[in-house]
């Protein structure tokens, strides 16, 4: 078979696959992007004679306990702003309503059924948190590890650069 079918069936296979792979890493890869935000201010800190695991786990604590505070104040603003357009909707009854009824869920309400959906994945969003937190601290931990483990999976080769990236970090 040529290369480029293979390649072409290569690519459309790992599409697939990742359509039903992903939704059980994406914590993981959300925690390693945020293990590599978090890295700049644990290298700062160890430098300073900080444990990297006693940096990682406080960086990491804050960095998941603020983010929902921060977003819970900032859906709490947008309700009261919310609030307050209702006060303004006298002045543009006729564009609110002609608006309000062109989005049909909103002519039917929420259903019982809808709130019920929320209400089940409340779990499913905190056990998602925490997956992405844990993997973000264990990521920011043991950085070095990972990229001795994954510079050694790169060939050693001096046209291959990225190895040497790997090994100065």
């Amino acid at each position: 078979m040529p290369p480029f079918i293979i390649a072409v069936v290569s690519f459309c296979g790992t599409l697939f696959l990742l359509r039903f792979v992903f939704p059980y890493v994406a914590p993981f890869l959300f925690g390693l992007f945020l293990a590599f935000l978090m890295d700049i201010p644990v290298d700062y800190l160890e430098s300073k004679g900080w444990s990297r695991s006693l940096t990682s786990l406080i960086l990491a604590s804050v960095v998941f306990l603020i983010v929902p505070v921060i977003l819970t104040f900032f859906l709490l603003q947008l309700w009261n702003e919310v609030q307050g357009l209702t006060y303004l909707s006298s002045m543009f009854s006729e564009q609110a309503i002609k608006l309000l009824q062109a989005i049909p869920m909103l002519e039917a309400g929420l259903s019982l059924q809808t709130l019920f959906r929320w209400a089940l994945a409340i779990p499913d969003l905190f056990l998602i948190w925490m997956f992405t937190a844990l993997s973000a601290y264990f990521f920011c931990r043991d950085k070095r590890a990972l990229t001795r483990l994954v510079a050694r999976q790169l060939p050693k080769s001096k046209v291959f650069r990225v190895r040497q990236v790997y090994l100065d970090t």
